[in-house]
C-alpha cells in the first residue's frame, strides 16, 4: 500500500503542475485513496472527510482549461445528449435492439408509451465517468494536454448531479445511495489517471454514427431504416490500425473471454466500415472496463483497469448488419399488430418499466422476488407494486 505521505506529495504535484492547488480544492482528499501494486484504490479518509471532500469539489467554479478545449468540452457534453440530427423513415441502436431482443413490452413502454422511468444508478454513475473521460480525451485532442485528478473529479461530480436531477428529480435514489456513487467513482477515474491516462491518445471521441442500412442486409420490412449510435473513442497505437475504444464502468469483473461475444463490437466496426473516418478502418474494439468493487473489509472501493481487445471477422459484422435489419423488421411487424409481449424473468427486478408492466410485477411476486430498483407509479396513479 502506498503511504498516505508519499500519495498525498503525488496528488498534490500533479494538481499544482495544473495549476490547481489540491490543498486549496478540498484537503481531505489528499489522503482520501491509495494504491497498492496491482492498482486497487481504497477509501483512506473517514466517512465525514469524503463528504466535505465532494462538498468543496462541487462547489468550485469552472477548473481553468485552456479556452479551445473549454469550449470543445462544453459542447461537446451539450451535444452528447442530444439525438444524431437525421430524418430517418426509422432509426434504430445498438441499445434499441439489445432492448427489443430482451423484452418487445419494456421497448414500446420506452419509446412508444414514454412511461415515467424509474432511476437506474449504475448508469448514472456509469454516464458521468464517461463524461469525465471525455472531456479528458478532448483535451488531449485540443492542446495535447490532460486533466488532472481533482479535475476529472469535478466534472464528474457535476455531470453525476445533473444526470441524478434529470433522471431523479423525486429523489428516489437515496442520499446515501448517491454519496456511495460519488466514491464509487472517484475511485474509477483514480484509477484510470494511474493507469490509462498517459496510454490514452485518441484521435476522436464521442463520434456520432448514422447511415440507413445496406440495401443487401435489408429484409423486406425493414426497408428505409437508419442504423445510428456513438463510439467512446477513436485511437491509433504506435501508429498502427485504428483501435475503437469502449468504456465500461463494471460492478464486477467480466469473466475471461467475455469480450468476444459482445455484439456492440460488430455495431462499432460495422459503422467504422461505412463511415471511413479514417485512412482505413478501424480493425478491432478494445473494451476498457473499471470495475469498481467494495474491498473487503467493506470501508471503501477498488478498481482494477482491464482492457479487452476483441476482434472481428467481416462475415461477422455482416451477419450483425443482417441481425440490425432483422430486428428492424420485428419492430415493424409488432408496431402493426400491436402487439409486444412481456418476456417475463429474473431481469424484470431491474427493468425501469416495471412499475407501468402488470405481468411483470405479477412474475416477480410469484417468485418471491423484489424489486432492485425503485418502482415508479403507472399513469393512472396506482402502484403496481400493490
Amino acid at each position: 500500500m502506498t503511504a498516505p505521505n508519499t500519495h498525498r506529495a503525488r496528488l498534490a504535484a500533479r494538481a499544482a503542475a495544473n495549476g490547481y492547488p489540491l490543498l486549496a480544492l478540498a484537503p481531505h482528499l489528499a489522503v482520501m485513496a491509495g494504491a497498492d501494486a496491482w492498482g486497487r484504490y481504497t477509501t483512506r479518509a473517514s466517512t465525514d472527510d469524503i463528504r466535505r471532500g465532494i462538498q468543496a469539489l462541487a462547489a468550485r467554479p469552472a477548473l481553468p482549461i485552456a479556452t479551445p478545449a473549454t469550449a470543445t468540452m462544453t459542447t461537446t457534453t451539450e451535444e452528447r445528449r442530444q439525438p444524431v440530427p437525421t430524418q430517418p423513415k426509422h432509426s434504430i441502436s445498438h441499445s434499441q435492439i439489445e432492448q427489443f431482443t430482451q423484452c418487445p413490452r419494456r421497448w414500446k413502454l420506452t419509446k412508444i408509451d414514454r412511461v415515467p422511468q424509474a432511476p437506474v444508478a449504475a448508469l448514472c454513475l456509469g454516464d458521468a465517468v464517461h463524461q469525465a473521460i471525455e472531456a479528458d480525451g478532448t483535451a488531449w485532442i485540443t492542446t495535447q494536454k490532460r486533466l488532472s485528478y481533482p479535475q476529472l473529479i469535478h466534472t464528474f461530480t457535476q455531470a453525476l448531479d445533473t444526470r441524478l436531477a434529470h433522471d431523479d428529480p423525486t429523489g428516489l435514489i437515496a442520499d446515501e445511495q448517491r454519496f456511495q456513487l460519488k466514491r464509487k467513482g472517484m475511485a474509477a477515474l483514480h484509477a484510470y489517471v494511474e493507469h490509462v491516462q498517459a496510454r490514452y491518445q485518441p484521435l476522436a471521441v464521442e463520434t456520432p454514427f448514422d447511415f440507413p442500412l445496406p440495401d443487401d442486409v435489408e429484409d423486406g420490412a425493414a426497408t428505409g431504416w437508419r442504423f445510428t449510435g456513438r463510439i467512446d473513442a477513436v485511437t491509433r497505437p504506435d501508429g498502427g490500425p485504428g483501435t475503437i475504444v469502449d468504456w465500461k464502468v463494471l460492478g464486477k469483473p467480466w469473466n475471461a473471454g467475455d469480450e468476444h461475444g459482445k455484439e456492440q463490437a460488430c455495431a462499432y466496426l460495422l459503422a467504422e466500415q461505412v463511415r471511413e473516418t479514417l485512412d482505413a478502418p478501424a480493425s478491432r474494439v478494445t473494451f476498457i472496463t473499471l470495475p469498481v468493487v467494495a474491498t473487503p473489509d467493506g470501508e471503501g472501493y477498488a478498481c482494477v483497469p482491464d482492457a479487452r481487445p476483441t476482434t472481428r471477422t467481416s462475415e461477422q459484422v455482416r451477419m450483425y448488419a443482417r441481425h440490425v435489419a432483422s430486428v428492424a423488421g420485428q419492430i415493424e411487424q409488432a408496431c402493426a399488430s400491436g402487439d409486444f409481449p412481456a418476456r417475463v424473468g429474473p431481469l424484470c427486478g431491474w427493468c425501469g418499466c416495471l412499475g407501468a408492466c402488470s405481468d411483470g410485477m405479477r412474475w416477480l411476486r410469484e417468485h418471491g422476488r423484489a424489486p432492485a430498483v425503485p418502482v415508479m407509479r403507472a399513469a393512472d396513479g396506482n402502484d403496481m407494486t400493490a
